[in-house]
């Protein structure tokens, strides 16, 4: 799916709001990215770096460690998929009942722009739902250890085809703009879903008081399908 070019924006979009903006802005940004180690064993990661090294003391060690590895990745990809899975049948939802949110103006006499609202609701969300539904299957792929191998190459090979093509991340920058664009300029409930669904509702208001080129690489984070 192609993603049309995103709109020219002129001078960047400043957030409006600066109560919200002072009221959420001292929100840590540390909760958008969490240790996946540490998420998914509970561990620490020096805890995990001491076992290994421990582990390597003895070639029965070394192999223990390996399979330790590939099981570790193996779950990773397990809870990856679950969670994507899980992103792809909500975002669904919203796009079934699009056209039953409200969307106005942020500022005082202005006017809903209901062309790039249509490009949100009928390109760049079901843009988002193709991507997480890529990545869940692929994640499902990559559970599988030996799979995972063959998976993680072919995704490698693509990156780098689209890399020379100059075509790598061309769609999704064009979605993030028009998203991000949306919610920080329209009153949107749908933008706020889409967002709060990605993130959180907590981190979707933290997210509102940010300018479009703060914005945008946030929400590129999660529009990748791999």
């Amino acid at each position: 799916m192609d993603i049309r070019p995103a709109p020219t924006m002129g001078t960047e979009v400043s957030r409006w709001r600066t109560t919200k903006q002072a009221a959420t802005g001292t929100m840590a940004v540390g909760g958008v990215g969490v240790s996946i180690a540490q998420t998914a064993t509970g561990q620490t990661t020096l805890a995990l770096a001491t076992g290994a090294a421990a582990a390597s003391a003895t070639g029965i060690g070394l192999v223990a460690a390996a399979g330790a590895l590939a099981l570790g990745t193996s779950v990773l990809a397990a809870r990856s998929a679950h969670k994507s899975r899980i992103h792809r049948n909500n975002l669904a939802q919203i796009y079934e009942r699009r056209d039953a949110y409200a969307c106005g103006p942020v500022e005082m006499g202005g006017e809903v722009n209901r062309f790039h609202h249509q490009v949100v609701a009928n390109e760049v969300l079901p843009y988002i739902i193709s991507k997480k539904g890529s990545k869940y299957h692929r994640k499902v792929v990559s559970a599988v250890p030996v799979l995972g191998g063959l998976e993680s190459a072919r995704a490698g090979a693509k990156s780098l085809y689209k890399r020379a093509r100059g075509t790598r991340g061309v769609n999704r920058r064009n979605a993030t703009h028009w998203l991000g664009w949306h919610l920080i300029t329209h009153n949107c409930g749908m933008s706020q879903a889409i967002v709060s669904d990605l993130y959180s509702f907590e981190e979707m208001l933290w997210l509102q008081s940010l300018n479009l080129k703060e914005l945008i690489p946030l929400l590129e984070e999660k529009m990748r399908s791999t």
